[in-house]
């Protein structure tokens, strides 16, 4: 019998076994009084139906026996018990190539931990948005957006502004979008026409990446103003063959503001959710609450930056197999969910982060210090109130990344006003 373990990508390794008729002969005798042992047919007495016949009616079921007996068999003296493989996953068989008196060719493809050398960090840096000054807007801004959800908005009246000052940093809009001809001023014919929305609070209206341009092109606007969404992107080089044949418009048909009241004791306890229980306790109240936020979130950022750069630093390749099998799997589990696609994706990206660990640990000298001491069950443990700041700590909570995360570099570069804004639009 010839066995051999093949290397066919950075985790993927194949046993390989090949067999004469000659080295399955036992193995066959072994299967046939097995099964005939346990063969019940009319005219014999149990367990004494003859050989030759149940290597007929039976003959799956002995090449069956044969194989997996033997696979598994090989499997655990020449894989699992060597020191050689960290296993991962489940093994599956990819090739049975066998008839009862032919030879054999079995191949089975298994998953190990890549093999990976610990880069030098020294030098690494990473640059880490941390929060600035919480300034009065910044801090009007959280407390109008824990309002408006309890809050009717209206219609602008006439002589309001979309989007200005302070009552209008919640605003939201509806607009129709067209195609215009640059040359006649004239609609497209065929261009289609699309009824979109902005939230100058929400989350997207705020993005820096998405947001800056519609903000400043809505901003002192009203009802009935058309507004050239192709001016947003007067800077942009990409843009310009575009706008010379066409350019795209935005007529505003509704604007809605929420009916601001006198922030009073009551309103104290909604927004800081009965931490405070009057209106000269609340400021100071959302100050702490937010600069512990701007610090959770900075400190997420931190870590989930040095696990894309140590993963930037030690590349191998997810086996497509092991893929298409996780995504099957979780996609099953969360086939009603309409978030779906992104728990596959952190749960890939998870995988990945834990597999490196796998493959990197040990190389690492830990000083007994930097030893972390589990918290007993029966003990109890601080609450988080986000899954962000649960994330963190239990990345922080492992030695080995705690001990490499201390060896980068930060960079801090403050968020500016809107930026803050953004992130509490998007996690608050």
């Amino acid at each position: 019998m010839e066995v051999n373990v093949l290397e066919t990508g950075d985790m993927v390794r194949v046993l390989e076994i090949k067999a004469t008729t000659a080295d399955l002969g036992t193995d066959v005798r072994l299967a046939l009084r097995k099964l005939q042992s346990a063969t019940t047919l009319r005219g014999f007495r149990p367990g004494r139906v003859p050989i030759k016949m149940i290597r007929r009616i039976r003959a799956e079921d002995v090449k069956n026996e044969v194989v997996d007996n033997l696979t598994k068999e090989v499997f655990e003296d020449m894989v699992k018990s060597s020191d050689e493989y960290r296993l991962l996953g489940t093994p599956r068989e990819i090739r049975r190539d066998y008839e009862l008196d032919e030879d054999l060719l079995v191949q089975v493809e298994f998953y190990v931990v890549p093999k990976l050398e610990l880069q030098d960090i020294t030098g690494q840096v990473l640059e880490i948005p941390v929060g600035g000054e919480i300034t009065e807007r910044v801090t009007e801004f959280f407390i109008r957006k824990r309002m408006s959800e309890h809050l009717p908005n209206r219609p602008l009246e006439e002589g309001e502004k979309i989007g200005e000052g302070i009552v209008g940093m919640l605003d939201q809009i509806e607009y129709r979008v067209t195609e215009v001809d640059n040359a006649t001023g004239l609609v497209l014919v065929g261009s289609e026409n699309k009824i979109e929305t902005f939230d100058f609070g929400g989350a997207e209206g705020l993005n820096p990446e998405i947001g800056d341009g519609y903000r400043t092109a809505f901003t002192g606007r009203a009802v009935g103003d058309i507004v050239n969404l192709d001016d947003m992107e007067a800077d942009d080089p990409s843009s310009v063959d575009m706008r010379e044949e066409s350019y795209f418009e935005a007529e505003i048909l509704e604007a809605l503001r929420f009916e601001w009241p006198e922030i009073d004791d009551g309103w104290a306890m909604i927004v800081s959710e009965e931490e405070v229980n009057t209106a000269e306790e609340l400021q100071g109240w959302v100050q702490e609450y937010l600069t512990n936020f701007f610090e959770r979130h900075t400190r997420f950022i931190l870590d989930f930056q040095f696990m894309n750069r140590m993963q930037v630093l030690h590349p191998f390749n997810l086996p497509t197999s092991l893929v298409e099998q996780m995504r099957g799997d979780l996609l099953d589990k969360w086939a009603d969910d309409p978030n779906a696609l992104e728990y596959l994706k952190d749960s890939m990206a998870h995988l990945r982060w834990l597999i490196l660990l796998e493959a990197i640990e040990g190389q690492v000298d830990l000083e007994s210090s930097e030893e972390v001491v589990e918290i007993p069950d029966g003990d109890t443990k601080p609450e988080v109130d986000s899954g962000i700041t649960a994330e963190s700590e239990q990345l922080r909570g492992n030695p080995l990344t705690a001990h490499l995360l201390k060896q980068f570099e930060v960079s801090e570069i403050p968020v500016p006003e809107e930026g803050m804004m953004y992130l509490i639009a998007k996690n608050l």
